[in-house]
């Protein structure tokens, strides 16, 4: 990997904040690291907790502390919808890592996927929209991913939320928030990953629920398939939730999971379950032949 081959960030929408940016950090040694963390994995649904947290230990140290964004992939929360994922530290040889909810919200349990690398990256908080700088330009226009990683909806409405990158250059690109509706997002927090166009052993993307059942067609289980060209082998995968549609007065749930990883392709299921009405949820993926 390129030494400046890929950009991070992070970003979200409080209720009242001006635009700021932190510095940019560059570091020579690019090392991939992945994986996720489900709450699951260290305590039941019926030990509820606001806040629940594990420690990440990378496969090797880093020159210097990487930079480690998350993304929600798991959500079962009552009455209100509202969850953050957040990076507490990072070391050279890991990243302590949080999974919160706050106020009313009973949190039962919830899963972020994370992304662990030596990038060059940024941070804003933007309102609605904001135009992300890269810390130094491409020259063509990248690819770049965004996803959810914090949620805050209003519970007399339908939690929507959505995020996506637009508007790609050179040089930046808008990341957009959407809710619809009548929805009202309180707050909504977003990680982004941008690279080469030209890249052939990265690929993104993105799935739906709307590729298999039709939103007024309401089912717990959505699964389908991701194809590609084949690889030499299978290629680690990074997916999280990108947009969220669930019906109002009732618990948030929802899993995002893959298998069946092959040099061609990947499965994927969107999941809820009990009373829970989710009306559609899509995601984004990224793979790494690295």
């Amino acid at each position: 990997m390129g030494g400046i081959s890929f950009q991070l960030a992070h970003a979200e929408t409080p209720i009242s904040y001006d635009l700021v940016e932190t510095p940019a950090l560059v570091v020579p040694t690019p090392t991939l690291e992945l994986g996720e963390f489900r709450t699951t994995s260290v305590r039941s649904e019926f030990e509820r907790q606001a806040t629940t947290c594990t420690t990440l230990f990378f496969t090797q140290p880093h020159g210097a502390p990487p930079t480690v964004v998350l993304g929600l992939n798991q959500l079962d929360l009552s009455p209100i919808v509202r969850l953050r994922a957040q990076v507490r530290s990072a070391e050279r040889g890991g990243a302590h890592i949080g999974l919160s909810a706050w106020s009313t919200t009973t949190h039962f349990s919830s899963g972020c996927a994370w992304l662990a690398e030596d990038f060059p990256f940024g941070r804003k908080i933007p309102q609605k929209q904001v135009y992300v700088a890269f810390a130094r330009p491409y020259a063509t226009p990248p690819c770049v991913v965004a996803w959810l990683d914090t949620v805050d909806c209003c519970m007399w409405a339908n939690a929507r939320a959505a995020v996506w990158a637009g508007d790609v250059t050179e040089r930046g690109f808008t990341l957009y928030f959407k809710t619809w509706l009548g929805s009202r997002l309180w707050q909504v927090g977003a990680s982004w990953l941008a690279y080469p166009a030209d890249r052939t052993d990265i690929r993104s993307g993105t799935f739906s629920t709307e590729q298999v059942c039709p939103t007024l067609q309401r089912q717990h289980e959505h699964r389908g398939r991701v194809e590609w060209e084949p690889t030499e082998r299978p290629p680690r995968v990074f997916t999280a939730l990108s947009m969220l549609d669930f019906e109002k007065w009732k618990n948030l749930r929802v899993r995002l999971t893959t298998s069946d990883v092959t040099t061609t392709g990947m499965a994927w299921n969107i999941d809820s379950w009990h009373d829970t009405v989710m009306h559609k949820a899509a995601a984004v993926y990224i793979t790494f032949d690295i």
